[in-house]
């Protein structure tokens, strides 16, 4: 018998029209979409006013660089996080070395050139001569702060720079300062001259009493010290801060930012939670692609977690073994060699069994989850039946895999959803880890950057460069601007357009009309090409930054000042 084949039912015309009706509605809501990703900030009102202070050594075209650097990556940052959450900052470097600069250099009225002073040159070996220079004016400006008369000077300096900037923003005929909030980033010793001005460290030596030290008549809303000996130095200069605790500025929101492997950067909490032995680990900062772990860094976390634990547990599997074989060997004489063995074999499963435990409640579930699926490779496979739905939760931080209704993706499509679904574990995972690490603290104020892999392996390489790079890192701006805004896009915007793009192209393939598929590929490949459009202006911007910027470690090795006009020198966002 010859079975008949069931054939499909023909879609009626007003069955069809209601499918044309709804993937246009689908298209509108995609474009709507696209074009809130494309959209240009129109707004004019300065929402934060970034002051940041430089660290020691530093010059002004060296500064002139670092200032490029920074504004790049703020640029790119709110270009790639927040391009729904809008929002303006104004960025101003302070140049506190030029306050101090005529004590340790002189002018030459003839040439008008910078010379360096002689105060020290008639002490110095020959050989390396130049080398020595170099870090002599570093080490001055130390010094200087150390000596009551010059930081006294510098203090009421940075502090008259301060007020003098604030006032003539907020008073601006445009009006957009008014309701500007202060930030304060303070760079190694600018970090110093930041609590200093906001607090006071009453041990340092002044010749000012103190209620003559200089202070802001400003308000200041949030205060990073990033890369900060301050508790090193208030130790040093008040020992009692080992037994009163370390004060902070009232009113301002602290947060303290170090490379793990910076040689200069010291702890706070430490000397603020000074009742709490078991401190936690410092806050990671998530990294600023995905929000989350850096690809290696949840792996070797939770390997490291569990060679430690491994190393806390094995005397004890090891006392355990030998006490039930001494156990044997002396109080079970009278049992059979048989009973004893099992004996000896029930206590040493025992031991293992509780050496597990540990193991699994030292572990959070995150880290053990992030863990578990970069060593087995445990992603789900998505493939041309499924796809991400992050586009329909855009802003609510929620995505999830549903069927397809129909069209496949090609391979690269295939391979950004399963980085975006891995990413966005890594970043659930980080932020799970830190939960339960700082539960014990009432507010967390050290946090530490995710170290790359290669400074991780060549730990040599990540001290020599660590407490100098991190102007150039994206991580720590991330960070920063997250705190100021509190709120950021759930994914990138690049995430955000490829969501579209595979979204667009999927309803191309199952449209009503030729029209339809039409404007559905156009879309895909609108998202397509902004996003790259992002990528390469990007990438143009980080060359054209990176061009003129230099980390100060390189600087350090020069004696002269690059030769370029006054006109070159930029310090400030300009007020349009």
């Amino acid at each position: 018998m010859v079975e008949h084949e069931e054939q499909a039912v023909p879609l009626t015309p007003d069955e069809k029209d209601a499918i044309a009706e709804e993937q246009e509605r689908q298209y509108n809501l995609l474009r709507e979409k696209l074009d809130i990703g494309k959209s240009e900030d129109t707004g004019t009102n300065v929402d934060f006013i970034i002051f940041m202070l430089h660290g020691i050594g530093s010059t002004s075209h060296m500064l002139s660089k670092d200032y490029r650097m920074i504004r790049y990556m703020v640029n790119s940052i709110k270009k790639h996080w927040f391009y729904q959450q809008r929002f303006k900052t104004h960025i101003h470097v302070v140049d506190w070395k030029r306050h101090i600069i005529d004590a340790q250099n002189m002018y030459a009225p003839f040439t008008q050139a910078l010379i360096f002073h002689r105060l020290f040159e008639h002490t110095y070996i020959t050989t390396a001569k130049e080398t020595r220079k170099v870090i002599t004016s570093h080490m001055l400006d130390i010094g200087f702060f150390l000596n009551p008369r010059y930081a006294d000077f510098l203090l009421e300096s940075v502090v008259g720079e301060l007020d003098t900037e604030i006032t003539r923003l907020k008073n601006h005929p445009s009006g957009k300062f008014n309701n500007s909030k202060v930030v304060v980033i303070g760079y190694s010793m600018g970090s110093l001259i930041l609590h200093e001005i906001l607090c006071s460290n009453p041990g340092r030596p002044s010749n000012l009493r103190p209620e003559e030290r200089p202070r802001l008549k400003h308000k200041v809303d949030y205060m990073f010290a990033v890369g900060s000996p301050l508790s090193c130095f208030m130790i040093f200069q008040s020992p009692q801060l080992m037994t009163t605790g370390m004060k902070l500025p009232e009113g301002v929101e602290v947060y303290n930012i170090f490379h793990p492997y910076d040689p200069v950067a010291f702890r706070w909490e430490r000397l603020i939670y000074r009742d709490i032995s078991d401190l936690p680990e410092p806050e990671l900062l998530p990294y600023w692609q995905n929000n989350g772990f850096k690809n290696w860094y949840g792996w070797e976390r939770s390997v490291q977690q569990a060679k430690s634990m491994i190393v806390e547990n094995i005397s004890d599997v090891a006392s355990s073994i030998s006490r039930s074989i001494f156990g044997w060997w002396g109080s079970n004489k009278s049992n059979s060699v048989l009973v004893n063995n099992v004996a000896v074999h029930d206590k040493r499963h025992l031991a293992l069994s509780t050496f597990k435990m540990k193991l699994k409640e030292k572990a959070t579930s995150s880290g053990m989850e992030i863990s578990s699926d970069i060593l087995n490779d445990n992603i789900p496979h998505i493939d041309g039946q499924r796809t991400c739905q992050s586009i329909n939760g855009m802003g609510t931080g929620s995505s999830h895999d549903r069927p397809m209704e129909g069209g496949n993706l090609d391979k690269d499509d295939i391979e950004r959803l399963e980085d975006e679904m891995l990413a966005e574990r890594s970043s659930n995972a980080l932020q799970d880890m830190n939960r339960h690490a700082g539960s014990k603290l009432p507010r967390r104020y050290d946090f530490q950057l995710q170290e790359d892999i290669t400074e991780h392996i060549l730990s040599p390489l990540g001290i020599i460069q660590s407490h100098t790079s991190y102007w150039s890192s994206k991580d720590l701006i991330f960070f920063i601007l997250k705190k100021l805004n509190k709120k950021h896009d759930a994914v990138p915007i690049t995430v955000y357009l490829n969501s579209i793009k595979i979204k667009a192209k999927r309803l191309a393939d199952s449209a009503a009309t030729n029209q339809l598929k039409t404007k559905f590929l156009g879309l895909s490949e609108e998202a397509s090409s902004y996003a790259d459009k992002i990528t390469s202006e990007d990438n143009k911007a980080k060359v054209e930054a990176s061009t003129p910027f230099a980390s100060t470690w390189s600087n350090l090795m020069k004696s002269k000042e690059d030769s370029c006009d006054e006109a070159d020198i930029t310090c400030s966002d300009p007020i349009d």
